[in-house]
């Protein structure tokens, strides 16, 4: 029997001959099927096919903003006067007579409308007022050009009078001329009027800005009666609202980009006259949840999938799609990824995600969708009839996975992709983008098409009253998957969607109630990883014992006795000879462990992967019951005798990827990757991509992505940032699209100056910073430069604010409440500045979704919204003045926000212009500013040392003050002419450098009565400059490492000058550092040695008498007793101390 894939994005599904699905047409399959979708964007209501199902019913029954933008506080209460209300604006407002208000109390608020409107009608609107505005402009001008031409004529010889008529003339169409060129316009401001008409709460905005509000809808919550408005005939942005808190909140619901709008297409529209243009399930209905944030470019912080989750359950939605995601370091983990697992594990909701657009190099699935357990990651294919019909490609392609489709595993091992589907559609787009369709492409186009096809299959399931738990229709679906030939299952995942036969899989094992239970598959030694990926060069060089714990995961309300009776007799199989396990397990409620090797010690360079497969021993025909995915990457070595160059000749055809995995060596800092295209005709288009992992950061940390335009013997370097001794991906591919085959030669450079530490710290107050510079790898230039540009100034915040939120969309079941902390900074400038609000939660959290909003708005001294910000802020060009910032973060744990209530806001500024740092060999030289540091060639495995010098005191920027950073970046190596690639690491080293106190211990500089200082020669300020910087180099110096260079520059100063107390002191806090417990006598010895020079009864004397603030001689040597007592005091404790712990 023939069979077909589901290979179109045009939305009839394709099925086997006389299947499941073959008697029932697919409109009636999709019927009475709820579905939400989360999505950055939100749905228009009014966009074609989206406003009834096949059965009549309405389409979009729910249109929830869960990002806050379209919040608007309606805080204030008034009364009409004869019919006329005073909005927030200052306008009249005529109430509409026909309106019910009870109670004659009306909420105000106002709004402006380009922080509803999508940037791309912002762009569009502000270009057609423009044109207004140009056209009544250019004939204001011609009237004022007119007009003191005229006067002019008419003046040939003007009076004084009437000069100062000419000038007002004058002035009035210079002004005119100015207004043309400060053109800004701040679109319009609705105001918004919140009412309660004895049965629901209403609102009305003054869209048209007339002030007239009998020709405005007043609206209600949409669910309520599914009506929807439209802010203008120029804009067609429809827009609906919820009421909350009493009417204390209105929200503005309004999509912010084509985006949703499209997604919603794919999975339900219905044309009833032009059936071809049908989504998969037409007959479905759709909950839409806006997730991303119109104010930050519709990005999201986790308060939109939170707002949506609740949404979902307050719905009763049987399937989500949420086509939106981002990089991770830690995948299945955070707040967000609980609350979204717990729809799914607890209430039994289908929730379908994109698995990301960030391929083709492997470890580039987005979280949450591709790296949560619970989430059906979905990839992008593109068939044959997909390239001829919606690409209109010239000729037929095979089938393939679109390049930029990410790829598993996650770094903990889980495959990430889940199945895949069609990735592009022509599908309905909002009425404002003045379109009726589009075609889009993406993973947020695969994942609407696979959850159209699962919504088919509840449909189908609910008709027939069969079980559809998650876990079941999951496992049908991977089970069932066919493979694409020449698809790795890292981009495919199981492979890619059939829903017939998903159904016949259901419909077989309906009676099977294990196939409600999911089963969780850990490797505890590896943090509890939910697979093995073995990928660094330490990790492939072994075989891999490792212990599986494999646990039936019952529902939370799941009867004991079934979890008493429950046993499952398992037979294990494994798909490639190099995983050994077991070949049988008894598996009961609380999980067994199962022993494994993995032994990659055979495997040739490259990547490879297979799973341990549990099979159910009496019904095999069920497929895997779970799965343990291994990957395996055997990094290729950068042979000694071939440097530290690696190169290939490659192949290619359309959509054909390449990928090279290379150990970098030890020391690697960057790397050149040259892609040399021989011979060919036209100009090709490929993809280079680049890989690194590195513990505690997602793999954008180290990552390079670049689409390449090849010519005919066309020739390209890249220079990356690599880190040593890690697998590096060198992933090369040919655009899918891109016809014609390729030959490339690929080589990859590894350099290396590796300097004695990740991030350079200086202190203004000190002479230098010593930096140890090697070249591992080979013969390098070393040419150091660097420069400081941005300054960052923490400050506490004034207040902070911790509030419970609405009760209805921001409570979790089981009465979990989130609660909202704001936390408020003032701000001064002295100047006008570019300056980025960081919290310090969003710098060591930037990843996470633990916390949700983290949004930091901030507000003039008139109190205007100035700028909105998220956890990755931009630089925001501010003027001199007083400024408010105001930092918002969200949680259910209320304890936990209350530990944020102090946290710091780090301001950044941007420099007026870049401080340079100053590079040395010598330390005399930076003490003395003598002669900079020379560029130089070091041969491979040596050393140079030099000394960083932090800017001088007067040219720090102004306003600088103690305790502020300045931060940068620096380079020690440089491009040559004769080496292709950038020469040095891109993105260079961090630097940061402490501003210093003035004038000493943190006190203003006064101008001193006596000047003492003055009195000395040249020779003993330099003498006591250089003593200063030693014993700052001794500091640095505690580390057992650099035990030779302390001992040989201690022994030479107490040489110089026995008894020096500052060395001694040195000597003492190395003794009681980090191994004091190895030698407690040597720190007592080095305390007893301080002591000896300390005259006691010198200093009691001094510290009984008063010193005259006015004699500078006198406060000198308070300083210097100040000195020898905090000496006294330190080695007295530190003796002590050793003393009780001996």
């Amino acid at each position: 029997m023939a069979e077909a894939y589901i290979i179109d994005a045009v939305r009839t599904p394709v099925g086997k001959r006389g299947g499941g699905l073959s008697t029932v047409h697919p409109a009636d399959l999709g019927a009475h099927v709820l579905r939400a979708l989360m999505d950055r964007t939100g749905v228009d209501p009014g966009a074609p096919g989206l406003q009834v199902t096949t059965e009549g019913k309405p389409k979009i029954i729910d249109l929830v903003d869960g990002s806050g933008s379209g919040d608007v506080e309606m805080r204030t209460v008034r009364r009409a006067e004869e019919g006329v209300l005073e909005g927030l604006s200052g306008r009249k407002l005529k109430v509409n007579p026909a309106w019910t208000n009870p109670t004659g109390e009306y909420r105000l608020g106002l709004k402006r409308a380009y922080e509803l409107f999508p940037s791309e009608l912002v762009e569009r609107v502000v270009r057609k007022r423009r044109e207004k505005w140009d056209a009544e402009q250019r004939a204001a001008v011609a009237a004022a050009k007119r007009t003191l031409s005229e006067f002019d004529a008419a003046h040939p010889t003007p009076t004084d009078a009437e000069r100062k008529v000419r000038a007002e003339y004058a002035t009035r169409l210079e002004e005119l001329q100015k207004l043309q060129e400060k053109f800004d316009d701040p679109g319009p401001v609705y105001d918004c009027v919140v009412f309660h008409d004895g049965q629901v709460w209403r609102a009305v905005l003054d869209t048209n800005e007339n002030g007239d509000l009998a020709d405005e809808r007043a609206l209600t919550d949409y669910r309520r009666e599914l009506v929807y408005g439209t802010f203008s005939e120029l804009d067609l942005l429809n827009y609906a609202v919820n009421i909350y808190d009493e009417g204390r909140l209105l929200s503005i619901v309004a999509d912010s980009g084509a985006h949703g709008t499209h997604v919603a297409g794919i999975v339900g529209a219905y044309f009833p006259d032009e059936p071809e243009l049908n989504g998969i399930a037409p007959g479905a209905q759709l909950v839409s949840v806006k997730i991303g944030d119109t104010r930050i470019g519709a990005s999201s912080v986790g308060t939109g999938e939170v707002r949506g989750a609740i949404a979902v359950l307050q719905a009763g939605c049987d399937l989500v799609n949420m086509s939106f995601g981002g990089p991770t370091a830690d995948p299945d983990q955070g707040r967000t990824v609980e609350i979204l697992s717990e729809l799914v594990n607890r209430y039994g909701v289908i929730f379908v995600a994109s698995a990301g657009n960030e391929g083709p190099a492997l470890t580039t699935v987005g979280g949450p969708g591709a790296t949560s357990s619970a989430l059906l990651g979905v990839g992008a294919y593109v068939s044959p009839e997909m390239m001829k019909m919606q690409y209109s490609l010239r000729a037929s392609l095979p089938a393939v996975q679109f390049t930029w489709s990410s790829r598993g595993p996650t770094v903990d091992g889980h495959l990430g992709v889940a199945l895949s589907a069609p990735g592009a559609a022509i599908a309905p787009v909002p009425n404002w983008v003045l379109a009726r369709n589009m075609l889009m492409n993406g993973t947020s186009m695969a994942a609407p098409n696979a959850c159209g096809n699962i919504a088919l299959l509840l449909s189908a399931l609910k008709a027939e009253d069969r079980p559809r738990s998650p876990h079941r229709v999951r496992r049908a679906l991977e089970n069932t998957a066919v493979p694409v030939p020449g698809v790795e299952p890292f981009a495919l995942g199981a492979g890619l969607l059939q829903v017939d036969r998903a159904y016949d899989y259901l419909a077989r094992l309906a009676d099977v109630a294990d196939e409600d239970l999911r089963f969780a598959v850990r490797v505890p030694a590896r943090d509890n990883a939910r697979g093995i990926y073995l990928r660094e060069p330490f990790e492939t060089d072994r075989p891999l014992d490792a212990r599986v714990l494999i646990t039936p995961e019952f529902h939370p309300d799941a009867d004991n006795r079934a979890k008493v009776e429950f046993g499952l007799r398992c037979r294990i199989e494994t798909t490639a000879s190099w995983i050994e396990a077991a070949e049988h397990l008894l598996l009961m409620h609380g999980g067994r462990r199962l022993d494994i090797r993995v032994d990659p010690t055979g495997l040739p360079p490259g990547v490879h992967y297979a799973e341990l497969r549990g099979y159910d021993a009496d019904r095999r025909d069920r497929g895997p019951v779970f799965r343990l995915p291994v990957t395996v990457v055997r990094p290729e070595a950068v042979e000694e005798e071939r440097g530290t160059l690696w190169r290939e000749t490659l192949g290619f055809e359309p959509g054909r990827i390449e990928r090279r995995f290379l150990a970098a060596p030890e020391g690697a800092t960057w790397a050149d990757v040259r892609v040399r295209r021989t011979g060919g005709e036209a100009p090709r288009t490929m993809v280079l991509h680049t890989v690194q992992l590195v513990p505690g950061a997602p793999y954008t940390e180290y990552e390079f992505k670049q689409y390449l335009t090849l010519p005919p013997d066309g020739d390209e370097v890249r220079t990356i940032k690599v880190a040593g001794g890690r697998t590096l991906e060198v992933c090369l591919a040919q655009f899918w699209s891109t016809f014609g085959e390729t030959t490339c030669d690929v080589s990859v450079t590894f350099h290396g100056v590796l300097p004695d530490r990740d991030e350079i710290t200086l202190n203004a107050a000190e002479v230098a910073a010593r930096v140890l510079i090697t070249t591992p790898l080979g013969r390098e230039r070393i040419a150091p430069a660097g420069s400081l540009d941005t300054l960052r100034r923490p400050l506490r915040p004034r207040q902070a604010d911790l509030r419970p939120l609405d009760g209805l969309r921001d409570r979790l079941p089981e009465q979990r409440q989130l609660y909202e902390l704001v936390l408020t900074y003032d701000v001064k400038l002295d100047e006008d500045a570019k300056v980025t609000p960081r919290v310090a939660l969003t710098e060591i959290n930037e990843f996470e979704d633990s916390w949700q909003s983290q949004i930091v708005m901030i507000f003039d001294a008139a109190r205007r919204l100035i700028s909105t910000q998220s956890g990755d802020p931009k630089p925001v060009s501010l003027t001199k003045g007083d400024y408010v910032v105001r930092f918002h973060v969200r949680y259910d744990d209320l304890a936990a926000l209350d530990r944020l209530k102090d946290m710091a806001l780090l301001l950044d500024r941007a420099l007026s212009g870049p401080l340079a740092l100053r590079f040395y060999a010598d330390p005399d030289d930076a003490l003395l500013d003598g002669p900079r540091f020379t560029p130089r060639y070091i041969e491979r495995g040596e050393q140079a040392v030099l000394f960083l010098a932090a800017p001088p005191a007067d040219k720090l920027p102004k306003g600088a003050q103690p305790g502020d950073l300045l931060l940068g970046a620096l380079e020690f190596a440089a491009s040559s002419d004769t080496l292709p690639g950038e020469g040095k690491r891109p993105g260079g080293w961090r630097v940061t450098c402490l501003v210093p106190p003035v004038g000493g211990e943190g006190g203003e500089q006064k101008p001193a009565k006596t000047a003492a200082a003055d009195r000395k020669s040249a020779a003993e300020r330099y003498a006591e400059a250089l003593h200063d910087f030693r014993i700052a180099q001794l500091a640095k110096w505690h580390d057992p490492a650099d035990r030779a260079l302390f001992d040989e520059l201690a022994a030479q100063m107490l040489a110089e000058k026995p008894g020096d107390v500052p060395v001694l002191l040195e000597q003492l806090r190395r003794a009681d550092g980090k191994q004091r417990a190895d030698d407690l006598a040597a720190v007592v010895a080095a305390a007893d040695r301080v002591l000896a020079q300390i005259d006691r009864e010198q200093l009691a004397a001094h510290f009984g008498l008063k010193v005259d603030p006015d004699d500078e001689a006198a406060q000198q040597t308070r300083r210097e007793m100040e000195k020898q007592r905090d000496a006294l005091v330190e080695s007295l404790r530190r003796k002590a101390r050793a003393l009780l712990d001996r």
